[in-house]
């Protein structure tokens, strides 16, 4: 898992060697138009707060429940390939978003991982659940990822 850090203004970046939060991932999030959209969006969401967090899930799952307080924000990056349909459902008090990725890496992703992003916003503390579905486009498969946030 990777953390982007924000605190009044400025920006340093906090990685953690977790193996356990990005499992399946093999594909890491470079796109810098991408990642400073972000950081503009947890700036103008977190107002006066001291810092928020974004936290960078990548592949399956993990076993544990991720622990964020109100003012962070997580993206996950889905295992799924290239033309996958996928929808998100968030159960708790916090909203799941999905967007698109034109580009991965410099290119567009007409083969390899797919180009959709989930960030979640958390309105409230409790436990959160933000279930992504995704339909393969080689078969019928459809498979389930459940992440977990404890949000304090």
């Amino acid at each position: 898992m990777k953390s982007i850090r924000l605190s009044r203004g400025i920006l340093w970046f906090e990685v953690s060697s977790i193996t356990r939060f990005h499992p399946g991932g093999t594909f890491a999030m470079k796109n810098g138009i991408f990642t400073l959209s972000l950081v503009l969006l947890a700036t103008l969401l977190t107002g006066g707060a001291q810092g928020a967090t974004i936290f960078v899930i990548e592949g399956a799952p993990s076993e544990e429940p991720v622990k964020m307080s109100i003012e962070d924000l997580a993206m996950i990056h889905p295992s799924a390939i290239a033309g996958s349909i996928i929808t998100v459902k968030a159960e708790g008090l916090a909203q799941a978003r999905l967007y698109d990725v034109q580009k991965i890496n410099g290119e567009m992703p007409l083969l390899g991982p797919a180009n959709k992003r989930v960030l979640v916003l958390p309105v409230g503390k409790g436990k959160v659940k933000v279930n992504v579905k995704i339909k393969s486009p080689t078969s019928n498969s459809v498979t389930i990822q459940t992440y977990e946030f404890e949000v304090k």
